[in-house]
């Protein structure tokens, strides 16, 4: 069994302020990180032309040091994706070894012109410099990583997006990434997920708003990892679970989550 815990490590702003979320994942001897956060804001800010707040390889460290964990602890990192809020700072992690699909690879060289901007050459440069299997292992569809720590193929937000199943003392936790990023993608019809309930959708998912494959490919990707988990947490709400399974929820409890925190 593992214990995770959500680390706040930056914000995006674009139409309103958003957090961009890592997660320690610890157990069965394994210390893992799934995913690892965006630049530092002034880059974010100079570079794409929004507001960012912390980011870079200072705020992941701090973040991590909070928890007693450092850099260096970590044997694993797990990319759901490669866009520059959820694959930068790579090189921070040198005795690891890092995962990502073989799709989303291919996909970040030559990305769809309509997700250029997400990506950042750096990234390629840093997994292209991971020679060794034991520094970069690239798969090819859903993968078993550790016993209770399994890699779902998601597309949709983009071709080689990866959903993370993490086996907990209270159930199978998905860390969704952007496969669904706000709690209003697997809940569009409940006002508990979104101040703007669509009736019309409450026997559906909606897909996320950045997509590379059709709104059919996102939903029925949405649908195998909702289907394969206890609870759904999405990537860029601020109303997520920060320590599982300590906090458990499908739906965020009233008062949950704080922009900032």
């Amino acid at each position: 069994m593992y214990r995770i815990t959500s680390l706040h490590v930056g914000t995006v702003v674009v139409e309103h302020a958003e957090p961009v979320f890592v997660w320690y994942v610890e157990g069965q001897g394994r210390k893992v990180l799934v995913d690892l956060g965006m630049p530092d804001g002034r880059m974010v800010q100079a570079r794409w032309g929004v507001p960012g707040e912390g980011g870079g390889p200072d705020a992941l460290t701090v973040a991590l040091a909070g928890i007693g964990v450092s850099p260096a602890d970590i044997d694993t990192v797990l990319l759901t994706h490669l866009h520059f809020d959820h694959a930068w700072n790579i090189d921070l992690f040198p005795r690891a070894q890092v995962v990502v699909q073989r799709e989303e690879i291919i996909h970040a060289i030559k990305p769809d012109p309509l997700q250029r901007g997400y990506f950042g050459r750096e990234v390629n440069a840093q997994l292209i410099s991971r020679r060794q299997p034991d520094e970069l292992l690239i798969v090819e569809g859903d993968w078993q990583a550790a016993p209770g720590l399994a890699l779902l193929l998601c597309p949709g937000h983009t071709p080689g997006i990866q959903g993370v199943l993490v086996e907990t003392a209270r159930g199978v936790v998905a860390l969704a990434s952007d496969v669904g990023e706000m709690y209003g993608n697997w809940f569009p019809a409940d006002p508990r997920a979104t101040d703007q309930p669509r009736r019309a959708l409450r026997d559906t998912l909606l897909p996320p708003g950045i997509h590379s494959e059709a709104p059919r490919v996102c939903v029925a990707s949405m649908a195998r990892l909702k289907e394969r988990s206890s609870i759904v947490v999405p990537a860029h709400d601020w109303r997520i679970p920060r320590r599982m399974p300590e906090e458990w929820w499908e739906l965020p409890p009233e008062g949950a989550g704080t922009p900032g925190r």
